[in-house]
């Protein structure tokens, strides 16, 4: 079995990071994805989570607006919705590398 997402996008938020009375850690982003279609231009967005020393790096350096390449997995967040008691699901790609794209001193 194979599970491998690979994505080249331009963040779309001020990534946040939280950290664990563990000592870990885990930052969170959104990542654009445009590409063209019969209908004209799509853009699809990526809810993009990096762990431990990735974590790190991605708090220091990540911008909002900067081109990455990423490759992870994909997983999936469920949870009820408490006003309609409906179960929610969302799609998550846990990285598992990143490249930045956008050359220095252009972010």
């Amino acid at each position: 079995m194979v599970n491998k997402v690979i994505l080249v996008g331009n963040v779309g938020n001020e990534p946040e990071t939280t950290s664990f009375n563990s000592g870990s850690s885990v930052t969170k982003f959104s990542l654009a994805t445009s590409y063209k279609s019969k209908d004209g231009d799509r853009t699809e967005w990526h809810n993009i989570s990096c762990w431990g020393k990735l974590s790190d790096l991605a708090k220091e350096h990540i911008k909002k607006g900067a081109k990455m390449y990423i490759e992870g997995s994909l997983t999936y967040d469920t949870w009820e919705d408490k006003e309609s008691g409906k179960n929610m699901k969302k799609a998550l790609v846990n990285a598992l590398s990143i490249q930045f794209l956008t050359p220095k001193g252009e972010e």
